[in-house]
């Protein structure tokens, strides 16, 4: 071989390397995911691990041990995505998960085997979790593909837990002394083999799993899709018993303890020591329709609050999750969309830049409608109907840290409520967020990010936790819709800003919003808080598309008057109405001195949307 060949071999060698190095994922960013166009190979030291069918990360190998053989992600997609699997040591065999990683849960393509001395516990169908073995009896878990099918197997599944239904993909063999049992066509539950007031259908013990069809199935009536029990039957529900659900029409009173909400086809008399952090909150008035009448009927619905803490490495958020979001010890950090996890402060930095990428279709469409605002004293654009809770003021030590060279300045605020999906909800709005803000159907379920709008005939609209709550008597939490001089969708979009309010009784007092949503009417510098009952602004039709008539909206412009109105709304909004007369004390149109901080995890857990350029 000649001199000149040689280096002509050495050189493309060199700029093949060099290449492969550009092509690389640095730890925690994107690597994989419909529609990504990204490096799909990890640097030294990570793996390519899938979040979601829309986002796979980069994770440090510290999370798990993991051989060279590789197998690509089969999660099924819409078929207007394109998939992209990671290529090279994307989500390893021979994974061990560390002690409190994750083990399993449906979409997870990770490590299924636990470190010596800890076992896999099923936490709930998305979230498998490695605990100590001293915590309780092993039971060998792990998740695989087939035919593009996510097949989640488990030894068993706890007493008076779900064990089938449409929709789940949970674990479906029982503890010894229980029997899976069907108590309507979307909740099969553990029961003990001597409880003998449950409903009849058993399933077969030996299956591991069951395929169960998919909630889109469900009739399409706008009934069904209303989940709260009604009062319909006199006798009373035996202690175990159903008392609620999408389809049932029994007795809504329970023989000992509560009618707990366990999800929205299934509600179950609990005694309180048994049921979920839901049994020991209050409870709210909601307003439903039963699914076998058109007679609207108020009934009484546990609501997920709860203000006992989480103990380190507990769950303390996600989606279904109704507990507590206060740690005892360390952090609250996101670890996917539907387990949140109190870990100690110096696991924080690394997990939390994972932030949720969450139900947003990547489809590369990026729908130019969205909701605008109005002027005056109400603009528009976002909207309420999810049914996760409002947060306590107890749910947050308030951390949030200015960003360097970020925006602020002086500007003015506003208030609206007009029930509309917001603008950063639809896909391709910013290339600097997790992923859209979320937002929501009638019942509270978070839809695709292609959904369109309620205020012009479609089905989505702001999911009703993102509104507005106290941390302290000085401090808030909420969302609001902005235009910022120099600034644009991309850059503001799930930015969060810390307005210090310097006018009316309020002066002082500081308030963390997260931008959800735009209105090209809103002036520089201008913050339209979203308020419950704040005024509809120009989409006047959207609260009564997602909420029905009967409510009173107040004016157009500025909306309710009197704290006594904030019962005139629907109970989802009413805390976010009263926290404009408590704690924001009816102030009207305040200025504000802003500056862009970090958005803190309780934020960003609602909406599933965060920077990932800050």
């Amino acid at each position: 071989m000649s001199t000149l060949t040689l280096l002509a071999v050495l050189l493309s060698l060199q700029n093949s390397a060099l290449a492969a190095q550009a092509e690389t994922a640095s730890l925690y960013h994107q690597c994989g995911g419909a529609n990504w166009e990204g490096a799909t190979q990890c640097i030294s030291g990570a793996y390519c691990q899938s979040q979601n069918p829309y986002y796979y990360q980069c994770v440090a190998t510290s999370w798990g041990y993991y051989t060279n053989t590789s197998i690509s992600s089969t999660a099924t997609l819409p078929s207007s995505s394109t998939t992209v699997s990671p290529t090279s040591s994307v989500v390893p065999t021979g994974l061990v998960s560390p002690l409190y990683g994750q083990c399993g849960g449906q979409n997870w393509n990770g490590a299924t085997s636990c470190a010596q001395g800890s076992y896999c516990k099923y936490m709930n169908n998305y979230y498998f979790q490695c605990v100590p073995e001293a915590d309780g009896n092993p039971a060998e878990i792990s998740t695989f593909s087939e035919n593009g099918e996510i097949i989640v197997t488990a030894i068993e599944a706890p007493t008076w837990a779900q064990c089938g239904g449409h929709g789940y993909y949970g674990p479906t063999k029982c503890q010894v002394g229980t029997s899976c049992r069907e108590l309507n066509a979307w909740y099969y539950q553990c029961i003990p083999d001597d409880h003998t007031d449950a409903s009849t259908t058993t399933l077969d013990p030996t299956s591991s799993f069951v395929s169960t069809t998919s909630l889109s199935t469900l009739p399409a009536s706008s009934e069904t899709t209303i989940v709260t029990p009604t009062s319909i039957a006199a006798e009373q529900v035996p202690l175990w018993g159903q008392c609620g659900g999408i389809g049932y029409t029994g007795s809504t009173i329970c023989e000992q303890g509560s009618c707990v909400y366990l999800n929205d086809w299934y509600y179950q008399c609990l005694i309180s020591d048994q049921g979920t952090a839901s049994t020991t909150s209050a409870t709210t008035s909601i307003t439903s329709f039963n699914v076998s009448s058109s007679s609207e009927t108020t009934v009484i619905a546990p609501t997920s609050i709860s203000t006992e803490d989480v103990p380190l490495w507990g769950q303390c958020g996600g989606i279904g999750y109704t507990g507590s979001t206060t740690c005892s010890q360390g952090s609250c950090v996101y670890l996917n969309d539907w387990y949140f996890q109190c870990l100690p402060e110096e696991e924080t930095t690394s997990s939390t830049s994972s932030s949720s990428s969450s139900s947003s279709s990547s489809t590369s469409s990026a729908s130019s409608t969205s909701s605008t605002s109005s002027t005056s004293s109400t603009s528009s654009t976002s909207s309420s109907t999810s049914s996760s809770s409002i947060p306590t003021s107890t749910s947050s030590s308030g951390d949030f840290e200015t960003i360097p060279n970020g925006f602020s300045g002086t500007g003015r605020t506003t208030r609206y409520w007009d029930c509309c999906k917001p603008s950063c909800s639809w896909p391709g709005k910013s290339n600097s967020v997790t992923g859209p803000v979320r937002s929501c159907g009638v019942s509270g379920n978070v839809l695709d990010a292609n959904a369109q709008s309620g205020c012009i005939g479609g089905e989505a609209f702001t999911c009703d936790e993102q509104q507005p709550w106290s941390i302290n008597d000085d401090l808030a939490y909420g969302f609001a819709a902005a235009s910022l001089a120099g600034g644009s969708e991309d850059s503001s979009c799930c930015t969060c800003m810390k307005l210090t309010f310097t006018s009316s009784s309020i002066a002082g007092k500081t308030m963390i919003v997260q931008l959800t949503n735009t209105g090209a009417d809103l002036g520089s510098n201008h913050f339209d808080i979203a308020l419950p009952g704040g005024g509809l602004g120009i989409f006047t039709e959207g609260c009564s598309s997602q909420f029905g008539s009967g409510y009173q909206w107040g004016n157009q412009y500025g909306g309710i008057s009197s704290l006594a109105e904030c019962d005139g709304l629907p109970s989802e909004l009413q805390p976010g109405c009263q926290f404009r007369f408590g704690w924001f004390e009816n102030a009207d149109n305040p200025s504000v001195e802003f500056e862009q901080v970090s958005c803190p995890p309780e934020i960003t857990s609602i909406t599933g949307c965060a920077r990932t350029d800050e």
